[in-house]
């Protein structure tokens, strides 16, 4: 904040002075002052009075043109833009009825100077975002079309998006992807293509992807949606992908076994999404890796692995292709029956074949669709993953009532002294009934206060409707973790808000806010920790005018509770 106010009264400045100062004749410079203008709004947003300041800086004189113009163009969504830059005689606008958008009527065929303009800005393009999923698609896709249609006039269409960096495409007709091979520029390093499952892209579907290679050879992040189940566009797919050395990050919303090998042998490849299989679940994913596929080592730089499918054993399969993997972060999602056996399965060979110095973030996601409920014991889920001392966070939800004791709590403290999140919650809120379930009770969060100073983010469920004394002595000496500011603690039940809050507050003395979320009892579990809040705000004014705020400023009884 203080960065952006030094920025805008350095702008005024320079508007208001009659010589230039020599730091501001430095191009880098320049580029850091404008860059700050558009900093907090992302490409796809319109920031009107920050595109209007940088319109008028560009304005100012010729040293500013150049990368303030850089800084406009940068990102590039409205191919509408690029009419305005052609001459006036070569269009007529004819606005749109019912609030619809203009249309564009073209009066002669384009001759190679009215791309002069055109080329001044397109060459500064360096990200490209075109979607028409979300808009009224019969008026805009004719309009956008009549945009590239003049486009692929000039005698080199390529030409004008030379500098592109990042493309994303979201939409098919069989007009628009002849017209994306105009945006496939040597330079691209990034691209996401969402494009249609309908049987009647496949051929031009597969065309794209197969020439990918040779005009994109140098992507290193690439995204795709949209082949369905079409086995041509699959294994074009899996075809293209072989032949991109330089990737480093792969998603796709569907899988085959020939494109999972094809990306295994990718030499750089870091980053791996995978968000659903099409081959028969039943087949070992181990088995793609013969030996006669000359393939030692699949993945062999792979570091972060995002599975979002709904077979978990085929994540497990995945796992046993390799005897050990060197991986920074696991993330798994999958909706459907889940069986309790499977995922003790699955984090048993993420105990065995991941390396325990390497694995700092943990995800695991399932939501059963029938909406059963198990009963799922949180110390059968710990103790594997408490091998991995680096652990920075954990997020662990499945739908199932939990029983989590405390001792569990205090493990997961002492083992994990780099953890920032924890979250440990079921994926369905269901209030516990009296001794049903088993949570830690609330004084247990002391343990990670003093195992887990670097902890930021806690979402777990606790017990404190037992907890109804505070002692005048804060714990462990005044230890305290200031990093978190609020908390959620799910399905938790308490009776007494006053020592609760007065415990959260000594433990945590910049919270700021608790909730807790159920079933049945919604408004009385609310209610219970909106007085928490209330309290907690409280606890800050009073520790803010430097008064003391101890248990029995809350009128509550002196007693003496340890770990």
């Amino acid at each position: 904040m203080y960065e952006m106010i030094l920025t805008w009264d350095l702008v005024q400045h320079i508007l208001t002075i009659s010589e230039m100062h020599r730091c501001l004749q430095i191009a880098e410079i320049l580029n850091l002052i404008f860059e700050c203008v558009l900093h907090d709004f992302p490409h796809w947003q319109d920031p009107p009075e920050d595109y209007r300041t940088i319109t008028v800086l560009a304005r100012t004189c010729r040293m500013f043109q150049e990368p303030a113009l850089n800084i406009l163009w940068l990102h590039f969504d409205q191919l509408d833009r690029l009419v305005k830059c052609m001459p006036e005689d070569l269009w007529t606008i004819v606005r749109g009825r019912f609030n619809r958008e203009p249309r564009f009527t073209l009066n002669r065929d384009p001759i190679p100077s009215d791309f002069d303009r055109v080329y001044f800005y397109s060459k500064r393009i360096r990200s490209f975002r075109y979607s028409r999923l979300d808009a009224p698609l019969e008026f805009l896709l004719e309009r956008d079309l009549q945009v590239l249609d003049v486009l692929g006039m000039h005698p080199s269409p390529a030409s004008l998006f030379s500098g592109i960096r990042s493309l994303s495409w979201d939409g098919c007709s069989e007009l628009l992807l002849r017209h994306l091979h105009m945006f496939l520029q040597s330079t691209l390093s990034s691209l996401t293509l969402s494009l249609g499952s309908h049987p009647i892209y496949e051929e031009g579907v597969t065309s794209l992807l197969l020439s990918i290679p040779g005009s994109c050879p140098n992507i290193q992040e690439f995204e795709f949606h949209g082949q369905g189940t079409l086995e041509n566009v699959t294994t074009a797919l899996a075809e293209a992908v072989r032949n991109l050395l330089f990737l480093t990050k792969f998603t796709a919303d569907r899988w085959t076994h020939s494109l999972l090998e094809s990306v295994a042998a990718l030499p750089r490849l870091k980053d791996l999404r995978i968000e659903c299989w099409v081959d028969t679940p039943m087949e070992p994913m181990q088995s793609i890796f013969k030996p006669a596929t000359s393939l030692l080592t699949p993945f062999p730089s792979i570091k972060r692995i995002e599975l979002d499918t709904a077979y978990l054993p085929a994540i497990t399969g995945l796992l046993r292709s390799r005897r050990m993997w060197k991986l920074e972060r696991i993330s798994v999602e999958y909706n459907c029956p889940h069986d309790i056996d499977q995922i003790h399965e699955f984090l048993h060979e993420v105990e065995n074949r991941c390396s325990r110095s390497s694995l700092q973030h943990l995800y695991f996601a399932s939501y059963d669709a029938d909406n059963t409920l198990h009963t799922l014991e949180v110390i059968t889920i710990i103790p594997p993953l408490l091998a991995f001392r680096n652990l920075r966070s954990v997020h662990f939800t499945v739908q199932a009532m939990y029983e989590f004791e405390a001792s569990q709590l205090e493990d997961v403290a002492s083992a994990w002294p780099n953890l920032e999140e924890l979250f440990i919650m079921p994926a369905r809120y269901i209030v516990p009934k009296k001794a049903q379930l088993k949570f830690p009770p609330i004084h247990t969060l002391v343990a990670l206060v003093v195992h887990c100073p670097r902890l930021k983010r806690l979402e777990i469920p606790i017990d404190a409707r037992s907890f109804d004394q505070y002692p005048l002595k804060r714990p462990v000496g005044g230890c305290t973790n200031e990093r978190i500011t609020s908390i959620h603690f799910g399905v938790s039940l308490l009776t007494n808000p006053a020592p609760v809050a007065a415990i959260l507050s000594d433990l945590f003395p910049n919270l700021k806010s608790v909730d807790a979320l159920d079933g049945e009892e919604r408004s009385v579990v609310q209610g219970a920790w909106a007085d928490v809040d209330d309290m907690l705000c409280e606890h800050i004014d009073h520790r803010d005018r430097g008064l003391d705020c101890t248990a029995a400023e809350c009128g509550l009884a002196q007693a003496r509770f340890w770990l």
